[in-house]
């Protein structure tokens, strides 16, 4: 009981590190508990996303390529589609190309 208790506690820390955009600091404690793919996968997602939403492209496409083989590519194809530049396209183009070294 009491182990399933320090789980949930580092489940929580981690969530409350991502809203705080502590991203890096979610990540690494994700690996030093040793989480599953999904569950770091998800945070680099967020992380990610978050570096999308502020126009650090170059970072973003690099926590992209953390979740391939987790997430789709689709995901990706989706978010840079909804607006059109071309610095955009180019992410996309690569997390497809990292992508094709996997299969889903």
């Amino acid at each position: 009981m009491f182990y399933l208790g320090k789980i949930k506690c580092r489940e929580v820390t981690r969530r409350k590190l991502c809203r705080k955009n502590l991203y890096d600091h979610a990540i690494n404690l994700a690996r030093r508990h040793k989480c599953t793919g999904d569950e770091l996968a998800n945070i680099h997602r967020q992380y990610a996303d978050y570096m999308y939403q502020k126009g650090d492209y170059d970072h973003a496409v690099q926590e992209y390529k953390e979740t391939i083989g987790y997430l789709p590519p689709s995901y990706v194809i989706c978010k840079v589609s909804k607006k059109a530049r071309a610095c955009k396209w180019s992410i996309m183009l690569s997390i497809v190309n990292a992508s094709q070294s996997t299969t889903y």
